[in-house]
């Protein structure tokens, strides 16, 4: 059962572990393909160390412990078998995976704290200070776009309040306009009636006038 190797008791114990629970193992492994797919899912959490510290590097071991146990202490391998897990994963990293890699400084697996205190390990390149780092900054931006997005929001309510005052303003004013002109032909209309009332009795007492006169003359 399993591969001839070096960990080969070992990997047998997280075999028979997780066909024994297959119920929860399922909900982070592919159990059908289990026995083929997990030393190299292992493998791969080993080796992602390699993108934040070279292995001929100071501190290659501390990140290295600690990305070999990320899973572990996450959803990807914690959902059955951590302590036949962590083990097979203790072999593999002292006796396989530094050789394998290139690691130059002494090193050896430190555990995975499984229940303790969780708290992130890692160089000082990428560990778990980088990846808090880039929760933080992550978080940092998400909260400045938002900030943003609102000024913009505020901003553009304010122009649209603006421009609909304005415009009340201007229609008001053109009514107004109106109304005055209105106002200015009826009482131009109201003044030329009463000069034509003016001349008409003009004209009236002129004719009476010239009535007065023809009679003296006869």
């Amino acid at each position: 059962m399993g591969e001839e190797g070096p960990c080969t008791n070992e990997l047998n114990d997280v075999i028979i572990c997780t066909s024994g629970d297959e119920a929860a193992c399922s909900t982070c492994f592919n159990m059908p393909d289990f026995a083929n797919t997990f030393p190299d899912e292992a493998e791969i959490a080993f080796r992602s160390t390699l993108a934040f510290k070279p292995a001929n590097q100071v501190g290659f071991c501390e990140e290295a412990n600690y990305r070999t146990c990320k899973p572990l202490l996450e959803d990807e391998m914690s959902c059955c078998c951590t302590a036949e897990i962590e083990a097979y994963m203790k072999c593999s990293f002292e006796s396989t995976w530094l050789t394998k890699y290139g690691a130059v400084e002494e090193c050896s697996f430190t555990g995975c704290d499984i229940g303790g205190s969780g708290e992130e390990g890692g160089g000082d390149s990428g560990g778990g200070m980088g990846s808090n780092m880039i929760m933080i900054i992550g978080a940092a931006a998400g909260g400045a776009i938002i900030i943003l997005l609102l000024c913009l929001f505020f901003c553009w309510r304010r122009k649209n309040h603006r421009a609909l005052v304005s415009a009340a303003s201007s229609k008001k004013g053109k009514k107004g306009t109106k109304d005055k002109k209105s106002k200015k032909k009826k009482t131009k209309k109201g003044r030329d009636v009463e000069t034509g009332d003016s001349s008409g009795s003009s004209d009236d007492e002129s004719d009476d006038d010239c009535s007065v006169s023809n009679g003296k003359s006869k």
